[in-house]
């Protein structure tokens, strides 16, 4: 693989010759049998709101994520529309409120219901856990059972959440337990911690989630991740400090998310 900021450099600053084409699942990797190795090219991502027209994303970008904030699959297909995304499609469930609140029973709702988000026309889910009810007995195996119905269903599996950890579960342990799964689950194609709680922020927020320090939340956590980690940040001007911190920690940065809007 090539030198991180070599290939990122060249992707993101430079002509982006080779981004600017749509990027698909197969080229980056295997949606339907996992894999432990990383996408072929940085991940040049972005999230694109239902909500104030949406966003073309940042330049050379080869992920787009629909966001609606719902956790509920026929919602969420049906809540997004315009602008096209770029890159691998991947549609975003979950979000920080009621309506994107995860359990059990909203678990094996998404499983049944993969096949529809690959017929919709995306080509991964991403998860965004940031509220969790049950416990650890009852979510962890279920998240596990979802990512692997998305694979089943030929989608790629992405992992979004509060910093380190969901900010809002039965227990501080069962955030640590959801995050040691996700870490060592082979369905699950991208890990994507969001370095921002506002997001205005103008400098990557590197704070671990504070809800459940008491029980190890911290970003050691996602040492040895079978994903590709690529960190959810306000603006693609961030990743740089985003990569030397992570780097210092002993964890590879394999690209980012973009959260800010691009009209």
């Amino acid at each position: 693989m090539k030198s991180f900021t070599q290939t990122l450099v060249a992707a993101v600053f430079c002509s982006l010759s080779v981004l600017s084409a749509p990027t698909s699942a197969a080229n980056l990797r295997s949606a339907s049998s996992p894999s432990s190795s990383l996408p072929s090219t940085p991940i040049v991502g972005y999230y694109s709101w239902n909500w104030g027209g949406g966003s073309t994303g940042p330049s050379g970008a080869n992920y787009g994520v629909a966001f609606t904030g719902l956790v509920d699959v026929a919602q969420a297909i049906a809540g997004y529309s315009t602008p096209t995304l770029e890159g691998t499609h991947f549609l975003s469930l979950g979000g920080g409120n009621a309506a994107g609140t995860f359990s059990s029973s909203v678990l094996d709702n998404i499983a049944t219901n993969c096949a529809d988000i690959a017929t919709a026309g995306y080509h991964g889910v991403m998860f965004d856990v940031e509220v969790v009810t049950g416990t650890s007995e009852e979510v962890v195996p279920a998240f596990a059972a979802a990512f692997q119905a998305c694979k089943e269903a030929k989608l790629m599996v992405g992992v979004t959440t509060s910093h380190s950890a969901p900010y809002q579960t039965s227990t501080p342990a069962t955030a640590v337990d959801l995050v040691k799964a996700w870490v060592g689950d082979d369905n699950v194609d991208i890990l994507s911690p969001q370095l921002y709680g506002s997001g205005t922020e103008t400098s990557p927020d590197f704070a671990e989630t504070s809800s459940c320090a008491s029980a190890g939340c911290t970003w050691e956590l996602y040492k040895g991740a079978q994903a590709a980690f690529a960190p959810s940040i306000v603006d693609a001007d961030q990743l740089d400090a985003t990569t030397s911190y992570f780097t210092t920690m002993g964890i590879t940065t394999d690209g980012f998310f973009q959260w800010k809007q691009v009209a």
